[in-house]
């Protein structure tokens, strides 16, 4: 079943810092079993809506291609590599007429 998962990131969290870590994982090709991936800016606030084709591949992404993406960002920005990202609120859904699911 695909899900959508709408992340909402901490205040702190530009847009330009998004997109950096956007270039950084779509260097190494489009995530495995990842359907579609929007950024917007809402109320000064960075959103993010993926839909994946499972829960498991957008935790698979996730913990193998997205947080280190994130720590390397961190790291080039002068921050501690090894803690942890600004943590999102997420929401996950499941997904009803997702297009290339």
């Amino acid at each position: 079943m695909a899900i959508l998962c709408i992340s909402k990131l901490p205040p702190e969290v530009t847009l330009d810092q998004v997109q950096a870590v956007t270039r950084e994982v779509a260097a190494d090709g489009p995530p495995a079993g990842g359907i579609s991936h929007v950024a917007i800016v809402d109320g000064g606030q960075v959103k993010i809506f993926d839909v994946w084709e499972s829960e498991e591949a957008m935790n698979t992404f996730t913990s193998e291609r997205l947080v280190p993406a994130i720590q390397k960002q961190m790291a080039a920005m002068g921050g501690d590599p090894n803690s942890p990202p600004p943590m999102p609120e997420v929401q996950i859904f499941e997904a009803y007429d997702a297009m290339g699911a």
